[in-house]
């Protein structure tokens, strides 16, 4: 049996591990950053001690398969939608969408995003501007045929920090408005089976995180 000594140093030796009893050892007798990373348990840090600029979640909704539609209007993209709950109403919500090919076979088209708030309560255009007379209100625009050509298809990636102050299930969808023609997603217009690099077909996400405010 090792006794346990208190040196004049103001050190003690002898004490075992797990030899103090529970509660002995409170905070303000541990040194400032003294704790390292691998000695804090898995999950231990919580949202409460995240600091703003966090990432507390990420989800992630990917589409690789080719999509299409026609019309003046707003068409919501299939497979670019994503639903998210966040933890507390002060957070932020980025998103992040990446459209790997889209291509009009007219002119341009219009992307906005849509969001719902526990499927009943609808805003339309978040992260559009803020709009100028009668013109549309659009988060982006993407191009065909009367700026490429019927074969190379543009790629276009855009972001928007959301702040919907609510801890209930939100679900953002992609939309696009073509200008009085077809638009395709992921393929150009002229989709031609050859061996070309132009004639790839691509994939497409829709990316959401919660951010600590």
């Amino acid at each position: 049996i090792m006794a346990i000594t208190i040196n004049g140093s103001g050190t003690v030796t002898g004490v075992s591990v797990g030899g103090l009893p529970d509660g002995i050892v409170d905070t303000d007798m541990l040194a400032a950053n003294a704790v390292a990373a691998a000695k804090i348990g898995a999950e231990e840090v919580t949202k409460d001690k995240q600091g703003p600029g966090s990432i507390v979640q990420c989800l992630s909704y990917w589409k690789d398969t080719v999509w299409s539609t026609t019309g003046n209007s707003w068409h919501d993209i299939t497979g670019l939608a994503g639903t998210i709950t966040p933890t507390t109403n002060s957070n932020k919500i980025l998103i992040i969408c990446s459209l790997g090919k889209m291509h009009n076979t007219a002119g341009s088209a219009g992307i906005r995003y849509n969001r719902t708030i526990s499927s009943s309560t609808e805003q339309v255009g978040i992260g559009s501007s803020s709009g100028a007379g009668s013109r549309p209100r659009i988060a982006f625009n993407t191009y065909g045929d009367d700026i490429y050509n019927n074969n190379h298809a543009g790629s276009y990636s855009h972001h928007y920090l959301d702040n919907p102050t609510t801890t209930n299930e939100i679900t953002y969808q992609v939309q696009v408005y073509p200008e009085g023609s077809s638009v395709y997603l992921n393929r150009s217009n002229d989709d031609t089976d050859e061996n070309e690099i132009y004639r790839g077909r691509a994939s497409s996400s829709l990316t959401l995180m919660e951010i600590v405010a």
